[in-house]
């Protein structure tokens, strides 16, 4: 990303995506979110984020309870305006998915 973040940014975005990811493994097989699991383990919580975005808008599936302002929030933090490792548009088709599945 494009910003040098402190590591007590880190390890807060590391713990809030851990938690998300949490939320999701009911809805992917164990193998599907190994990728997800690699970077928190080596503390790239932007590219678990990353993985963990990817991973729902294909499958276009969200956790339930799916709080909206949270995963906004939580996105805004790992900063994707110069865009994604993986996906240069994730921030676009992150924002597409959300406008487009509405969950509640």
């Amino acid at each position: 990303m494009a910003h040098e973040e402190s590591k007590e940014s880190i390890a807060a975005l590391r713990k809030e995506v851990a938690l998300l990811a949490d939320l999701c493994r009911p809805l992917f097989d164990s193998e599907t979110l190994t990728g997800v699991d690699h970077y928190l383990n080596h503390n790239e919580p932007e590219m678990a984020l990353e993985g963990l975005l990817i991973e729902l808008i294909q499958a276009n599936r969200y956790p339930v309870p799916f709080d909206t302002d949270r995963w906004e929030q939580i996105v805004a933090s790992a900063d994707f305006s110069d865009g994604g490792v993986f996906e240069e548009e994730i921030l676009h088709q992150f924002r597409a998915w959300l406008a487009g599945s509405k969950p509640q």
